[in-house]
Formats: structure tokens, C-alpha cells, sequence
């Protein structure tokens, strides 16, 4: 792969927002729920414009490690715990309705929902829910569960992997592991 500018502005997040944290921390000795409430307007206000513009370039992957790695930073920020699970429950919500839309009403899912994305990312994730119907965009889900299935129970011995997974190393090193080490390594 090559280098993206998407790639620098993990640092820059890191930086950015730890300061950001930290300067909260200094100023309240004695957290309240405002402030609280404020430091995570100003992450927000830091993370999500450039986040959006990574999202439309379409990098989606980019976007899930950038929310991967600010996540945890929120919850040890030592703000207060019930700001916290409404900040869990939002997007739980969300994800819970998605699923609910998806097995319930799968037309309706499919029009309102997926309509929003664009045609790529559709594929994607019909090629991630069903694989095997949708052979064209699923190649990397059915070999990684080939690759996980070929592992048994002791795995074939590092680097004794021969399940062709292309770019295992990023989203599918779990195949790899398995593979090489089967389900005792990848439990």
C-alpha cells in the first residue's frame, strides 16, 4: 500500500486531543457534568470535520481506526461515568435499530438506509452479511473463513498458512492467526 495524508492526522489526533484532555483535567480539579459536556463538544468539534472529509474520499476503514483510537481517550478522560453511558447508549441505539431494520425490515432497510451509501460500500457490506450470494464483492470474507476453517483445532504451525487471504495483515490477521494457529490460538 501507499502512504495517505489520512495516515498523518492519526497523529495529529492523538496529539491534538490528548492536549486537549489534559488541559480539561488541569483547569477542573472538580469535574461537573458542564464541563464535561464541553470537553466532548470539543473533541468533537476537532475529530469529526476532518473525519468527514476522510469519509468522503471514501475511506471508510480510516474513519472506524480514527473513532478506535479517540473512543478510548473519552473514557479515560475521567469525565463522569452517566455522561459516558449516554455517550454509549446513543450510538448503541443506532446499531441496535440497524439490526432490528435489517432482519425486520429488510425493504425498508435496504431503501432508507443503504440508499444513503454510496454503491461501493453497499457491496461491501451486503458481501460481509452474505457472502455467498454475493460472491463478487466477498472474496476476502470467504477466504478468511477458509483460512479459519483449514486451521482445525492446532493450527497448521506459523507461517504454514496456504489459504490465499489477499491483505490479511489488515482487516483479516484474525484468519491468519487461526489459520496458523487454530482455534486454541484463536480463542
Amino acid at each position: 500500500g501507499s502512504l495517505q495524508p489520512s495516515e498523518f492526522l492519526k497523529f495529529a489526533f492523538l496529539i491534538v486531543v490528548s492536549k486537549v484532555i489534559i488541559a480539561h483535567q488541569e483547569k477542573n480539579a472538580r469535574p461537573s457534568y458542564l464541563a464535561d459536556f464541553w470537553l466532548l463538544i470539543k473533541i468533537g468539534l476537532i475529530v469529526i470535520p476532518p473525519t468527514l472529509l476522510v469519509y468522503r474520499q471514501p475511506d471508510t476503514g480510516m474513519v472506524m481506526l480514527y473513532m478506535a483510537m479517540i473512543l478510548p481517550m473519552i473514557f479515560f478522560s475521567g469525565i463522569h461515568r452517566k455522561l459516558l453511558v449516554v455517550f454509549t447508549a446513543v450510538p448503541l441505539v443506532i446499531v441496535s435499530t440497524m439490526v432490528v431494520l435489517y432482519v425486520r425490515f429488510n425493504e425498508f432497510f435496504t431503501e432508507k438506509v443503504l440508499g444513503a451509501l454510496s454503491g461501493h460500500q453497499i457491496s461491501r457490506i451486503y458481501g460481509w452479511l452474505q457472502p455467498y450470494e454475493y460472491t463478487d464483492s466477498s472474496f476476502q470474507v470467504r477466504q478468511g473463513f477458509m483460512a479459519i476453517g483449514s486451521g482445525e483445532f492446532v493450527g497448521k504451525g506459523y507461517l504454514h498458512n496456504n489459504v490465499y487471504v489477499p491483505e490479511k495483515h489488515t482487516d483479516f490477521i484474525f484468519s491468519a492467526i487461526a489459520e496458523e494457529l487454530g482455534f486454541i490460538g484463536g480463542a
